[in-house]
């Protein structure tokens, strides 16, 4: 069809008679060789992803029709890129986890706490069900709490990651000085949230070593 010929740049009649060795980008068109080989043998369809040579992904299913068989081809480049960017987020997302200095915190849009990690649980002393819904703000000391706020507010307007000194308020009163970087949770460019890395300063980490 129209489409299959835009893919290969090649009109239909110029593609009759063709095998797809001829008429498609390699690595693909030897992949897609094969399978209808297969198909052709067995009479069973056959579904499989590959690359074509300009970048793009491509699922494909070749199945049996009277006279040969049939090929689909379906660009799923964008879809290819986001599943490669969820492992990228769920790796940094587990090294993050195992890092015994860096506690993650997840804000909402009104910079409400959404979720924190078991390093902040450990560092501060408070549970997930003490903290999840209040202000952030009300964890960071007195002296702290405007130049946080007018920062937090920056990061949410503008959709920029910004870094900063913040002491934290642990669940007993003690304050806990560490280094504070926010990032935008983004959705079509406007920030619905945002994610936060806080480590201790050296002074606290020795304190809980020697503790």
């Amino acid at each position: 069809n129209g489409l299959a010929e835009a893919f290969v740049g090649r009109a239909a009649a110029d593609m009759m008679g063709q095998s797809a060795l001829d008429i498609m980008p390699q690595p693909l068109a030897s992949i897609v060789h094969d399978r209808v080989a297969r198909v052709l043998r067995a009479r069973k369809p056959e579904r499989f992803e590959a690359s074509a040579f300009d970048g793009r992904r491509i699922e494909a299913r070749v199945f049996p029709v009277s006279d040969g068989a049939a090929a689909l081809l379906h660009n799923i480049t964008e879809m290819h890129a986001l599943r490669r960017e969820l492992e990228r987020v769920r790796a940094m997302d587990t090294a993050v986890n195992a890092h015994s200095r860096a506690a993650a915190i997840r804000l909402d849009g009104r910079a409400r706490i959404e979720a924190v990690d078991d390093v902040f649980c450990r560092l501060s002393g408070f549970r997930r069900e003490d903290v999840v819904g209040h202000r952030f703000l009300d964890l960071t000391a007195p002296m702290e709490r405007r130049a946080v706020g007018e920062l937090i507010e920056r990061v949410l307007r503008d959709g920029v990651t910004r870094e900063t000194p913040l002491t934290l308020v642990a669940k007993r009163g003690a304050e806990l000085p560490g280094q504070l970087t926010l990032a935008p949770i983004l959705s079509d460019a406007i920030a619905h949230g945002a994610q936060a890395i806080w480590s201790p300063t050296d002074g606290l980490q020795e304190d809980l070593r020697a503790a």
